[in-house]
Formats: C-alpha cells, structure tokens, sequence
C-alpha cells in the first residue's frame, strides 16, 4: 500500500547536518536514506534507487536513460557528467529544506517538502539544468513517481492511503512513455 502525503516533514538540525555531510562525501543513496528513515517520506527511497542506480523499475532505466540522453542529445543535455548531474539534483533536493524555529519551544528544525514537493524539487533541476530546454524537465526520470503522486492528489484532496492495488509501472508503458518523449525532444531540438 502507498500513502502519498502532502505533508511537509520535519528534520532536526542534527540530522539535517548528517544529510549535508553525506551530500559533501557524494554519498547521495545515504543521504536519500537518511531523508527517508528520518521524514518517512516515501519520495526519497525512490530517489536513493535512482541516484545509484539500483532496482530494475526505477534506479537501472534512470540510469539508462540519463546515458542515451547523454549520447544522443549532447546539445540538451547537461555538458557535465552524470554523476555531476545527479549531484545538482540532490543539492536542489536538500535546498528544498527551510530552517525554521518554533514558536512555542524555540528548537530550530528543518521543515522539509512534501512528496509531491521533494519530485518538483529534483524536476526544477533538470529543469533548469541547461538554460534555454526546459523541456528536459519532462524526461525526469521520477516522471512516473512524480506523475502517481499528483494524480492521488488530485482525486484525494487529503493524504489518505490508496487503495490496496498498487500502481504497476510496466516497461513496456515506461518504454513507451519515454520514447513519445524522446521523439519530441529530438523535434524540439532538430536544426531547421
């Protein structure tokens, strides 16, 4: 069963520090843990598969697909390494992370995003990755995450648990999916 919440998490500055510490030693899967164990955000246990790679429906095709659109799209895609690229978008991720205080006690916290926030966060990076295509933004490669998240919300106005079938994302429908978009962003991108 998934449960897609709209709301926002709270880190404490201790572990807050840990997340940035992991970021810097370019651990980026620990760091993705470490936000999901402490925010029970489920947003971030697929973003650890697919900074490193694992998981053959979500890590293994973001991979993939992050290499074809680097080989055949050199002119829209970022002109730094993947791991580069996945560096930028963990650094968004965290960026997402407010520093608050409470009111009542004065304890200062972290006020992190919701789920469907921590997916506009990460897509705001491949959106503003190469100036001038913000269409890469539509080849996120937590497109499908990001895409069952607000649909839920959308005929859910309060974070209740779906139903107990989960969503199925099959290969054949992400292929698909990605190859409409991959067609697109070859029109979009083609010299006249």
């Amino acid at each position: 069963m998934a449960i897609f919440s709209e709301t926002k998490t709270r880190l404490s500055v201790e572990d807050f520090n840990k997340a940035t510490q992991l970021l810097a030693a370019n651990d980026r899967a620990g760091m993705y843990l470490l936000l999901a164990q402490k925010t029970g955000n489920p947003a971030y246990l697929n973003t650890a598969q697919i900074s490193s790679g694992s998981g053959c429906l979500i890590g293994g095709p973001a991979i993939a697909i992050n290499a074809y659109l680097q080989a055949n799209y050199p002119d829209t895609y970022p002109k730094y390494s993947i791991a580069d690229f996945s560096r930028r978008v963990a650094d968004k991720e965290l960026e997402a992370f407010s520093r608050k205080t409470d009111k009542q006690t004065g304890q200062v916290f972290y006020e992190g995003p919701s789920e469907l926030g921590s997916y506009e966060a990460g897509k705001k990076a491949w959106k503003d990755a190469v100036p001038g295509h913000p269409e890469l933004a539509d080849l996120f490669p937590a497109t499908s995450c990001y895409t069952a998240t607000m649909q839920h919300q959308a005929i859910s106005p309060r974070p209740t648990p779906t139903s107990t079938k989960p969503t199925i994302f099959s290969s054949q429908n992400l292929a698909q999916s990605l190859s409409r978009k991959f067609r697109t962003l070859a029109r979009n991108t083609a010299s006249p």
